[in-house]
């Protein structure tokens, strides 16, 4: 495989991934209004899904995010100001 097709394949990969994580970004905007301030015990628990070693080999960046929105997603807490301090 030519070093111009490698690099076109990585590019729409990466714009499939950019576009999922706007949409994803946008989602959780969006929904800021419908949640608590504070994760709920059962989101905050769902975070040992991210827990275990690291892998040996890089994953699938799409199967990556989508695992960080929806364990990680809910156990943040809903705020999209710039000054909150936690």
């Amino acid at each position: 495989m030519r070093i111009e097709t490698m690099r076109m394949l990585d590019v729409r990969s990466w714009t499939s991934v950019l576009g999922s994580t706007a949409q994803r970004a946008t989602n959780y905007l969006e929904g800021l209004d419908r949640r608590g301030v504070a994760p709920t015990p059962s989101a905050l628990a769902r975070l040992d899904a991210l827990d275990g070693p690291t892998p040996e080999r890089g994953e699938d960046a799409a199967d990556v995010l989508r695992l960080l929105d929806e364990v990680g997603s809910p156990a943040t807490v809903a705020s999209a100001g710039g000054r909150y301090f936690g």
